[in-house]
């Protein structure tokens, strides 16, 4: 099971606790890839990671990591032989302190630190170092992390052996966004957004073995045509939503560089996606997106959508229409990637910024 950051804030756990681990993004994802690789790089990137575990143990939970010089690392935050939750704030008082004084079983501490992609080097289509743009984990198959950057590369990893099984371009220009849909009676969407363009490729499913043979995932289709796609615009962030119509269909929303979110209906069967309509009404960039949560084979009606001007807005995916944030405080969330919400008001301190969160 795949969570992006922010999300045990809008579930189970109290807002201390999701606070918690905003403190601990901020603290592990700045810091702990300069102490304990010596990786100077600023982090682009953020993906949380639960893994399933036996009855009463603990959770496997991780963070993933994209870096501005091309390096993929996973920070274990806790695991079943620690013996201890670090999300857990009865047992810890904060990132500081969870970071000093937390160990394995073994005696390593925590968080540890595993490089998956090695950086600095060179793009393949040039002679730059390449930029991690985003990073996504396939929830219906574990084995496959992929990522996307400035060398306009698609690169798909199996994260128990850390090789790259799948390499290839997707636009000269740079890749800036990805995303993978929810398992459709086992068809599984991966969604790249680039400048003008959305392309759609079929990626492993539950039952999908990884297979080194330099193979390309199968195109799907592209959505960047005129009246379908971004137009010129760049699509800085991908979201799915949960499927519908007994698990055939589910909506695509992209994000633009300006302000703009396109939303798509993805029928898996067919391959085919059809523009919905755009929402309009942001003054930045789209940098996260969520739908709400509902009950198995029902439509979202309800998008929450965050922008570079630190606006947080609820859209109505049937009338297209702006609606009240005071009226969206109590609804469940299927992810939790906006980091501005009602879960994490009052994280920033009186005279602090945002644009850090």
């Amino acid at each position: 099971l795949t969570r992006t950051v922010g999300e045990r804030a809008t579930e189970d756990r109290p807002h201390g606790q999701g606070m918690l681990v905003w403190d601990m993004v901020q603290e592990l994802a700045c810091a702990t890839a300069a102490r304990e690789v010596d990786s100077p790089a600023a982090v682009r990137s953020v993906l949380m990671e639960r893994s399933p575990s036996k009855a009463g143990a603990i959770q496997c939970i991780s963070l993933l990591l994209g870096t501005a010089c091309n390096e993929v690392l996973r920070v274990t935050l806790a695991n079943e032989s620690s013996g201890v939750d670090l999300l857990n704030t009865d047992k810890v008082s904060g990132a500081e302190r969870a970071y000093k004084t937390i160990k394995a079983a073994n005696g390593d501490p925590l968080p540890a630190v595993e490089v998956l992609v090695q950086g600095p080097c060179p793009g393949e289509l040039g002679d730059g170092v390449m930029e991690v743009g985003s990073v996504a984990s396939n929830g219906a198959n574990e084995k496959d992390v992929a990522t996307c950057g400035s060398d306009g590369f698609l690169r798909v990893y199996d994260s128990d052996t850390r090789k790259v099984w799948c390499s290839m371009p997707v636009d000269p220009s740079g890749a800036s966004s990805l995303c993978y849909s929810h398992d459709s009676k086992g068809v599984v969407h991966l969604a790249v957004g680039a400048k003008g363009r959305i392309t759609v490729y079929t990626a492993l499913g539950a039952e999908d073995d990884v297979i080194f043979d330099g193979s390309h995932l199968s195109l799907v289709c592209p959505l960047d045509s005129k009246g379908v796609g971004p137009g010129k615009r760049t699509v800085t962030c991908l979201r799915y939503s949960a499927t519908f119509d007994s698990n055939r269909q589910a909506f695509l929303a992209a994000g633009t560089d300006d302000g703009l979110i396109i939303v798509y209906k993805a029928e898996f069967s067919r391959g085919v996606y059809t523009k919905q309509g755009v929402l309009r009404g942001h003054s930045g960039s789209i940098t996260a997106i969520d739908f709400e949560g509902v009950p198995a084979d029902n439509e979202a009606q309800v998008l929450r959508a965050n922008s570079s001007s630190l606006e947080l807005k609820f859209w109505d995916l049937v009338s297209r229409k702006e609606i009240p944030a005071g009226q969206q405080r109590d609804r469940p969330w299927a992810t939790g990637s906006c980091p501005l919400s009602w879960h994490t008001a009052g994280l920033v301190a009186p005279g602090g910024s945002w644009a850090d969160v």
